[in-house]
């Protein structure tokens, strides 16, 4: 027999095996999950949606320790994740990522019988906690189509009659209001909600006090490990969210309910969605300067940390009933509890690029 082709080499070998592999169907991904905060945990579950969704009959697992912060809650409200792997946060879990080498020639087999056994130790992808942890307001395709949250089916109704024996009507809106404003501005806002809007506040925070949980027309939620479900829930229901506390703001936008970010000086991942409002604290320096919102992200300011020279002023009252007045009339075909959104399909992933692909500009509006 003559020799017609090139001689057969391991090298060959594996990249035609690659070839093949990259050929086949995404069927299993891996999402492991290490944030610090719970906003960071949120974030970390809606990029991983993000990825699965674009891999319609792929079977996404998530990697993470259950606590006492609320871990369980957010991820029950992922319905594009489908599996877990967990501890708790006195225990330990082992993922050595050599198991998950998706090469031709993984280096270390998967020891582990009980990954075998859930059919996860040959992941076709592998998210890792850094590539989960980037800003959603940049990712080029989430703004426009968002994977959504959702309460939990099965946990939903039970969640929802702990609103109704506070207090909460589903037939009246309400508005969901961060108690950790700047003070004096919490209780106008909530006036103007109950009295020239019509519909009700649930305010939520740490330690409220009793002067705001008095008002008319007011329900409290304080944040507490117990309570986590309950401001998922509201926040889900709610007609639109005002906050500055970056956990409201990432919980609302994940549920897709209109939302504004007032008096914040750090905007990454605070909110992402097409037509959702930022408006930062006015920032003066020392030479005269004054920046609204808009110039102070395009100057790299909203980071969390005010530069030495720079004084961070807060917004008036009146400004932020300005922002509120903007949410209502954006929805404006809520009179009650707000219907979940479903989002649209997604055309099926030829590819998928590391790092994400990334937009010039956030979708959402500045607001000066």
């Amino acid at each position: 027999m003559s020799d017609t082709g090139d001689p057969l080499t391991l090298d060959h070998i594996r990249e035609t095996s690659e070839r093949l592999r990259l050929a086949l169907p995404l069927r299993t991904i891996i999402a492991f999950l290490a944030a610090e905060s719970l906003a960071d945990f949120v974030l970390q579950n809606l990029i991983a949606a993000w990825v699965a969704r674009q891999f319609p009959g792929a079977r996404a697992t998530a990697v993470f320790r259950s606590d006492q912060l609320g871990r369980d809650v957010v991820f029950a409200c992922n319905p594009w994740i489908e599996g877990s792997f967990t501890a708790d946060s006195e225990g330990g879990i082992t993922m050595p990522l050599d198991w998950f080498d998706v090469g031709a020639d993984a280096p270390v087999p998967c020891p582990d019988p009980e990954w075998k056994k859930r059919d996860l130790a040959r992941p076709d992808l592998a998210l890792l906690p850094g590539m989960l942890s980037v800003d959603a307001s940049r990712l080029d395709g989430l703004a426009e189509n968002p994977p959504l949250f959702r309460l939990p089916y099965d946990q939903a109704p039970g969640w929802a009659s702990r609103l109704v024996a506070e207090g909460l009507d589903r037939e009246t809106w309400f508005a969901c209001i961060d108690a950790g404003l700047t003070t004096g501005n919490v209780a106008p806002l909530i006036r103007h909600i109950v009295d020239v809007q019509g519909g009700k506040a649930v305010l939520l925070g740490q330690e409220i006090p009793p002067s705001l949980t008095k008002l008319d027309g007011v329900l409290a939620l304080e944040a507490g490990a117990g309570n986590v479900e309950m401001m998922a829930t509201a926040v889900s229901l709610a007609r639109y969210v005002v906050a500055g506390d970056r956990l409201v703001l990432s919980l609302a936008s994940a549920f897709g309910t209109p939302c504004a970010a007032v008096d914040i000086i750090a905007f990454e991942n605070c909110l992402w969605n097409r037509g959702d409002v930022a408006m930062s604290k006015v920032l003066h320096f020392a030479d005269g300067r004054r920046l609204g919102t808009r110039d102070a992200y395009e100057k790299g300011m909203l980071t969390g940390t005010l530069s030495d020279n720079a004084v961070a002023e807060d917004r008036s009252i009146e400004e932020i009933k300005a922002v509120a007045d903007d949410a209502f009339g954006r929805t404006g075909g809520c009179q009650g509890w707000r219907k979940p959104r479903y989002p649209d399909p997604v055309v099926k992933s030829s590819g998928l690029a590391f790092p994400f692909p990334r937009r010039d500009a956030p979708l959402v509006t500045f607001w000066d």
